[in-house]
């Protein structure tokens, strides 16, 4: 796991579906003992219980079959959208409980985790299905369980300073990978600017360096005296 995530050998786009895995699992856990501290009903923990395990598993498979990590990502992520988000905030009590948070969250791991059409196809899915459950809520707030205002209020408490705290873990990751990124593309440009100024057997700046050169003193209004030997 730790390989996973710290070494860079693998892509950005697959370390940090693996990331997300990972934070996700964590904060669930977080919650786990977090609502058991705070002496909320054990029914609570069987949404977040169900959810390690799910997401547990497929940490798992994304890690052993390395050839089909597109799709089980691809698969995880739509699961994740079009029926455990569903589940979860139906038998979680709706908008009384912190929903909303952990929805944006989900979004942030989506816009990080793909590119493209599918980004785009993900994110569209994922509002309308939101937006959707929270009218839902609204009509038929009977299918939603009872949650009383005590039990709202634990629930946010508990779960403000996770959600917190998952969403600045995303945040600085990404920016850490985007960074890496970022300066090994400067450096590999560097390097690819000397190889190509310079003579690769004894490193001695070659013609087209001496012709740049040139044309810069040539362009420049002071005088230049130009010393040609042949060795």
């Amino acid at each position: 796991m730790n390989d996973m995530l710290r070494n860079r050998k693998y892509p950005l786009e697959e370390r940090m579906v693996f990331f997300v895995y990972v934070a996700m699992v964590l904060s669930a856990l977080m919650i786990v003992v977090m609502n058991i501290l705070t002496g909320l009903p054990m029914v609570n923990n069987i949404k977040w219980l169900v959810f390690i395990i799910f997401i547990v598993m497929v940490a798992f498979i994304y890690i052993k079959i390395e050839s089909k990590r597109k799709l089980i990502r691809n698969i995880s992520f739509l699961a994740t959208i079009f029926v455990i988000f569903p589940i979860l905030f139906i038998f979680s009590g709706g908008l009384r409980t912190s929903a909303i948070p952990y929805m944006i969250v989900l979004l942030l791991s989506v816009i990080h985790s793909f590119s493209g059409k599918l980004r785009i196809f993900l994110i569209a899915s994922y509002i309308l299905i939101a937006q959707a459950l929270i009218v839902i809520n609204y009509l038929l707030p009977d299918i939603f369980p009872y949650v009383s205002d005590e039990t709202m209020v634990l629930d946010w408490v508990t779960n403000t300073p996770v959600i917190l705290i998952l969403v600045t873990l995303i945040a600085l990751w990404v920016s850490n990978e985007h960074h890496y990124e970022r300066n090994k593309a400067v450096e590999s440009s560097r390097e690819m600017e000397r190889i190509s100024k310079s003579d690769t057997l004894t490193g001695i700046f070659n013609r087209r360096y001496l012709k740049e050169r040139v044309d810069e003193l040539h362009n420049s209004d002071g005088n230049v005296c130009l010393f040609i030997f042949d060795i």
